[in-house]
């Protein structure tokens, strides 16, 4: 199984995928600039082997208390330093200050390496 925050297409379609919690989550062109720093890294592979976990309607990288996280609509999922947002290609250097309302109201997804 891919790794979470691991990007994925199939070799025939340009749609990209992320995987989260072992389920493939389409990303519409906003949340994938939102989220990942460039094109590069993404594994061609049988997607319609993984589950569906539904589109990102909204994707950003987000930081609250000194932590980074990669926010999946109401998920947030902690990314594990430096060495790990390099290996996935996350949009680290500039993310969305999260208040601590909007801290709260997100639960918490597996953390990303």
């Amino acid at each position: 199984m891919a790794e979470n925050g691991t990007r994925v297409k199939a070799a025939d379609n340009p749609m990209v995928y992320v995987i989260l919690d072992g389920k493939r989550r389409a990303l519409d062109e906003p949340s994938y600039v939102n989220i990942f720093s460039d094109w590069e890294g993404i594994d061609e592979i049988n997607v319609a082997d993984l589950e569906d976990g539904g589109a990102i309607q909204a994707g950003y990288i987000g930081s609250a208390n000194g932590e980074t996280y990669l926010v999946a609509d109401t998920v947030k999922y902690r990314i594990n330093g430096n060495a790990t947002a390099d290996r996935l290609h996350l949009k680290v250097g500039e993310p969305r200050m999260l208040s601590s309302e909007e801290f709260g109201a997100l639960s918490d997804g597996a953390q990303l390496g």
